[in-house]
Parts: C-alpha cells; sequence; structure tokens
C-alpha cells in the first residue's frame, strides 16, 4: 500500500478525563509520505473551540493551558461545526475528497487521535 501523506491531529480537552471532557482546541498538520510538511499557503491547521458558559475546567488545563482557554472565550475562537467544517475544507484542499478509496487517503497520526 502506497501512503499518500498523513494528517498529523491534536486536540485539547478541559479535562483528562474523556468520559466527560469538551474539546478546546485542534491542530493538524499536513506531510508527505516522507514526513515532509506540504509547501501551500494554508499551513498548519489549528483552532481554539468556543467554550459555553459553564463548562468546568479542570485544575490542571487550568493551570497548564490558561491561554488556550482565554482565547475560547474571544473573538477567534469558533463553534464546533464551524470547526468541523473548517478541518474538513482543509483536509479536502490538501488531499482531496474524503470519496477516495481508503488506500488513497491520507493516514492519520499523532496524540490525540486514540482518544
Amino acid at each position: 500500500m502506497a501512503i499518500t501523506g498523513y494528517v498529523w491531529f491534536d486536540a485539547e480537552f478541559n479535562s483528562l478525563d474523556l468520559e466527560q471532557a469538551v474539546l478546546l482546541q485542534v491542530a493538524a498538520v499536513a506531510t508527505d509520505e516522507h514526513l515532509k510538511p506540504l509547501a501551500d499557503d494554508l499551513g498548519p491547521l489549528e483552532m481554539a473551540i468556543q467554550l459555553d458558559p459553564g463548562v468546568e475546567v479542570s485544575p490542571w488545563v487550568k493551570e497548564h493551558l490558561s491561554g488556550l482557554i482565554t482565547r475560547c472565550g474571544g473573538a477567534e475562537a469558533v463553534s464546533l461545526d464551524e470547526a468541523d467544517t473548517l478541518l474538513s475544507g482543509w483536509l479536502q484542499t490538501h488531499f482531496g475528497s474524503c470519496s477516495k478509496p481508503v488506500h488513497e487517503r491520507p493516514l492519520l497520526a499523532g496524540n490525540s487521535v486514540h482518544n
């Protein structure tokens, strides 16, 4: 099977307890099969997700990701639906339609892919 590329994906959550976690951030980098970042105008993707009022944030996340929490409450933050649309468009621009046969799609990689 020839590898067409990789999508390196990372996500941050409001809690380390993934059963109750709420998404705070998504980030992705596209590379070719030799792990070289794809050179284009898009670059890596990184989005802070709007944090609904009343969502609790764990003490660890407050301590280590305080800047991100601030961004999640700011004007740059996007809704989860908007993040989904932007991520889908970013992937399609880099790798084409998701209707391609599986062996022609990029592999998903990164620390967050098994969460």
